[in-house]
């Protein structure tokens, strides 16, 4: 894939990854074989408008892979993970209220940005995918370790951080150990989840388990995922009360640390400031800023093809 955009880096596993992958190309420009293109999404109840400028990178790195597979068509599967974050408390509102917004604001975001591809959108499976003899504590780099307990520690959501790691290569998080190829995008702190993966990936080759081959594409500007948002960054619901041009500047504000901003926020708040006025945006971020779940899910549903985890989270106790 020698038409990436500036700034992408390439995620690639051991020589046997790499052998796979290549082979798996190959296969998919015949004709021989499908692949998901696969987007991850955090537990957040209020993305920032940054996912805007997130969806405009990744429309450029599907349509780079549009080119270099030669499959037009291929399927976007975005998910979830809220259910592995979800409290022991038996919250019934949480999992719905902390994925059905994020996902509604990133699918309508690809939408206003021309994504064409059909798109499923689904939850992770609540139950841990992925042994632990499949990623041992122990083989964690340390560096990597101290950064996913710093990341559990500022969500507040008290889960355990090794664990959460692991269960990114499960089949339906990023599907690692899933049944077909996979290409898949993120933002920078993404690559932190990749070293663990790629440990999931080698214990589970060694055990004789099937691994997927994978590519990953990570846009290196986009610094801070949009589903957490920053200090300053403008909710994306903000456009249905704020409206497009008040929106763009709060997401330029956010990005000047001169007062007080993120520059780390900058690239996916210049990619995002011109492209708010999209009518998908504002029907998006209305339902939003309502609180109404079922409109949401609604809107999403007229969008990409809602699984069956996302409908069950609606059974289960929310009423809004």
């Amino acid at each position: 894939m020698n038409n990436l955009p500036d700034g992408t880096a390439v995620a690639l596993g051991d020589t046997d990854d790499i052998g796979e992958l290549v082979a798996c190309l190959d296969e998919l420009r015949k004709g021989r074989s499908s692949a998901e293109f696969v987007l991850g999404v955090g537990s957040c109840n209020s993305p920032s408008a940054r996912v805007v400028g997130f969806a405009a990178k990744v429309s450029r790195l599907i349509e780079a892979t549009k080119c270099a597979i030669r499959i037009p068509d291929f399927r976007i599967r975005v998910f979830s993970s809220a259910t592995k974050t979800a409290p022991d408390d038996g919250e019934p509102n949480f999992v719905a209220d902390h994925s059905i917004p994020a996902l509604l604001a990133l699918v309508a975001s690809l939408r206003s940005m021309g994504v064409t591809n059909p798109i499923d959108v689904d939850l992770a499976r609540a139950t841990n995918e992925v042994p632990a003899l499949f990623g041992p504590t122990c083989a964690i780099e340390d560096s990597i370790t101290k950064w996913l307990i710093r990341a559990a520690e500022n969500n507040g959501l008290g889960i355990d951080p090794i664990i959460y790691a692991r269960e990114h290569a499960a089949p339906s998080m990023f599907g690692d150990l899933g049944p077909v190829p996979i290409i898949w995008a993120g933002p920078r702190p993404e690559a932190k989840f990749w070293q663990v993966r790629r440990l999931v990936r080698f214990h589970a080759r060694r055990n004789g388990q099937y691994v997927a081959p994978s590519l990953g594409l990570i846009p290196t500007s986009a610094r801070r995922p949009w589903y957490s948002p920053a200090k300053m960054d403008p909710a994306f619901a903000m456009l249905a009360t704020e409206g497009a041009v008040r929106v763009g500047e709060l997401l330029m504000a956010a990005s000047n640390p001169a007062i007080g901003g993120n520059a780390g926020l900058k690239s996916e708040a210049r990619s995002a400031r011109h492209k708010l006025s999209d009518p998908r945006l504002e029907a998006a971020a209305d339902a939003i800023a309502s609180g109404n779940l079922n409109n949401q899910l609604n809107l999403l549903s007229t969008a990409a093809n809602v699984g069956d985890g996302v409908l069950q989270s609606l059974n289960d106790g929310v009423t809004k």
